[in-house]
């Protein structure tokens, strides 16, 4: 039964949306845990701020975050200077 719990729990934290701001630092933001979904990345800081539009290939342009999950980052374009972040996402499985 113990083992049923934990399992639940741990489906319910990968339900829940996590929400984070992060340090940006030359353009790259990290998260400690893979990323599953990712519903919203907003610049709070920095010479372009507001919402982002998310991207997972191509090149990064001004006003776009390209997820790699992988790497477990957000990368913004480099004219952009943001500095901080934060970020709505589903936690991902490694």
């Amino acid at each position: 039964m113990q083992k049923q719990a934990i399992g639940d729990q741990n489906l319910l934290n990968a339900l829940t949306p996590r929400k984070e701001t992060l340090t940006v630092t030359d353009s790259v933001a990290t998260l400690t845990v893979p990323i599953g979904a990712v519903f919203q990345v907003v610049a709070t800081k920095g010479t372009t701020t507001g919402p982002f539009s998310v991207i997972f290939a191509g090149t990064v342009a001004t006003k776009q975050a390209i997820v790699d999950r992988t790497a477990k980052t957000i990368t913004f374009f480099a004219t952009d200077a943001v500095t901080e972040c934060y970020v709505e996402y589903l936690e991902g499985f490694e």
